[in-house]
C-alpha cells in the first residue's frame, strides 16, 4: 500500500512484522511504535500466536 502522508503504528498487544519498501522487515512487540512516510510501500502482519491489536494513525 502507498499513499500521501505519514503513518504511526503502536502495538497494544501481541507482535507484528512491519514491512516497508525501503527497509528490512522489523518485528514490533507490545509497547513498540514506529513512524513512516506513507509514500513508500508498507504493510503489517501479525506474528503472535493470537491476533495482535494495534493503533494505526494516518496523517495527510
Amino acid at each position: 500500500m502507498r499513499h500521501d502522508g505519514e503513518e504511526f503504528l503502536y502495538v497494544h498487544t501481541g507482535a507484528v512484522r512491519l514491512l516497508t519498501g525501503f527497509y528490512e522487515p522489523i518485528e514490533t512487540r507490545r509497547g513498540d511504535s514506529a513512524c513512516l512516510d506513507a509514500s513508500m510501500g508498507h504493510n503489517v502482519v501479525s506474528v503472535s500466536e493470537d491476533d495482535a491489536t494495534i493503533l494505526w494513525v494516518t496523517s495527510l
